[in-house]
């Protein structure tokens, strides 16, 4: 194991214990310079979270800057999941509409969870746990 730095192209620097042959620990450093740290890319990939959820009408976060910034990006892979399943839903509406009104319905429940915590809190739930829990 050898311990290196690398500095990213954001401009941080990580330390890191590599362990491998010599050829696939240069390969891997090279491959770190080439993108942002890990800190900045989850930053980025709330923000762009965030700008997503914004055009799309959902509602905005409540709690603390690192729990918003955490749950946007938890939400935003939740609502891909959950547009999808809506999808299913409305395309068999009418075998039982009364099922799937109450599907529809604890959907709009998932997707109004105002609270950076609710999402944290469901980071590791699927799709129907959530659904049956805004059902109830």
């Amino acid at each position: 194991m050898a311990k290196h730095t690398v500095k990213h192209t954001c401009g941080h620097t990580s330390n890191l214990n590599l362990v491998g042959p010599m050829r696939e620990r240069e390969r891997k450093l090279a491959w770190l310079r080439t993108i942002p740290c890990q800190s900045c890319e989850r930053e980025a990939e709330s923000t762009k979270a965030a700008a997503n959820a914004k055009t799309s009408g959902l509602v905005t976060l409540s709690g603390s800057g690192k729990q918003i910034a955490w749950a946007e990006s938890l939400r935003a892979k939740a609502i891909s999941e959950i547009t999808g399943y809506e999808t299913k839903v409305i395309a068999v509406r009418k075998n039982d509409p009364t099922k799937a009104n109450a599907i529809l319905k604890a959907i709009d429940n998932v997707r109004t969870q105002a609270t950076a915590r609710w999402w944290i809190d469901h980071r590791d739930a699927t799709i129907r746990d959530m659904l049956r829990e805004a059902i109830a």
